[in-house]
């Protein structure tokens, strides 16, 4: 193009005025069509990374997810064209290719990872663990294609044709480039950030008004308790199944949002060493809550408790209060004051019983002190 410009610039030169003219040939074509790919990828990489970010917007729910996801794609293509201008490799048709199929190669690892880590989270919301396994899962068959597409692209190295050479070079970096951004740069990013996905949200059912009949629920609306459904961990227990053992520790609680369990007393047994049925302390119903104390003090279960009949219960503890904190904010407060409320509700009650037992004790004392 350099050549052409030399060209047009003599002849205008030194043609007389008015006189037309146009520089073609087989070497003025290939390089302006060069040009023209090379212009094309660059949009086109833009216009990449735009659809990307919407995917990934629209996939996990967050804008923050989104410029999160588009980092570590982002990464290897900053790491190639830093190279090149590293090394002075110029932008042509064969360097152009390389961000298209780099970003398209590891897009697919950044979803992958994060639907795997989502899946891994929503087991106990322990982000630490979550990301350890995920990794530990999914590290593997990352790293595995990365290098089977690695070894491929470096049998371009050994080429005698220099531009294929160099786009093999190039692309073997990027690759590795993507795969540190996955495993490496990724997970880090991840710490500062709640995920939660659009599959989260179509799979929780709601029956008519749920927070009519659960206190916990008591002034938010339809929606704002779908927040809190997929903010949090929902478990579900088949009847017999038991949900805490007396004993275990353990840093939550339960609110009831479908089905009815039972506190189970300790076991025993008759002189004949024959277990005997279990004392039912409390008959537990949609709307209740238990646990309450594992989750204020992470203490050691006082009871046991078993699902009578299919059960949903939403799992609340720190890392679930945080995680709604940051995703739904006024959502968050509402629930945090209903829960507090449920609380005290529940320290009174015990108080009340208390009370009235140690005065009946104290009257029938004073009785027998008068006869």
């Amino acid at each position: 193009m350099n050549t052409r410009k030399k060209i047009e610039a003599y002849l205008n030169e030194n043609l007389p005025a008015g006189f037309s003219f146009q520089v073609t040939g087989i070497g003025v074509v290939i390089s302006h069509s060069s040009q023209l790919i090379t212009d094309g990828q660059i949009k086109s990489l833009f216009l990449t990374l735009v659809l990307v970010f919407a995917i990934m917007f629209l996939l996990f729910m967050s804008f923050k997810v989104g410029i999160i996801g588009i980092l570590p794609n982002c990464f290897p293509i900053l790491v190639g064209f830093g190279l090149m201008g590293w090394l002075g490799i110029p932008l042509s048709m064969a360097t152009s290719l390389i961000a298209g199929v780099a970003i398209g190669l590891a897009v697919d690892d950044t979803i992958h990872y994060l639907v795997g880590y989502n899946h891994e989270f929503k087991k106990d919301l322990d982000k630490k663990r979550a990301l350890r396994d995920t990794v530990r899962h999914l590290g593997k068959p990352i790293i595995f294609t990365t290098v089977t597409i690695s070894l491929g692209f470096s049998v371009l190295l050994f080429s005698s044709f220099k531009p294929t050479a160099v786009f093999g070079l190039l692309m073997v970096i990027t690759m590795v480039s993507a795969l540190v951004g996955d495993l490496i740069l990724l997970p880090s990013l991840m710490m500062h950030v709640e995920l939660i996905t659009i599959w989260d949200l179509i799979r929780v059912k709601l029956g008519k008004d749920p927070q009519e009949g659960i206190p916990l629920f008591k002034g938010l609306s339809r929606t704002q308790v779908h927040y809190i459904l997929t903010a949090g961990n929902l478990k579900t227990y088949a009847a017999g199944t038991t949900v805490m053992t007396k004993g275990e520790v353990s840093d939550s609680m339960y609110a009831i949002i479908s089905g009815t369990l039972q506190v189970l007393g300790e076991e025993n047994r008759n002189a004949g060493g024959i277990k005997r049925p279990r004392q039912v302390i409390s008959t537990l119903k949609t709307g209740d809550v238990v646990g309450e104390m594992g989750m204020i003090r992470s203490c050691e279960r006082s009871a046991t408790v078993v699902a009578v009949s299919s059960s949903e219960l939403l799992q609340i503890n720190e890392r679930m209060i945080k995680r709604l904190q940051w995703l739904y904010p006024p959502t968050a407060h509402r629930f945090f004051f209903n829960l507090m409320r449920i609380l005290c509700d529940r320290l009174q009650n015990i108080t009340e019983c208390y009370l009235a037992e140690t005065s009946r004790n104290n009257g029938g004392v004073t009785h027998k002190v008068l006869e």
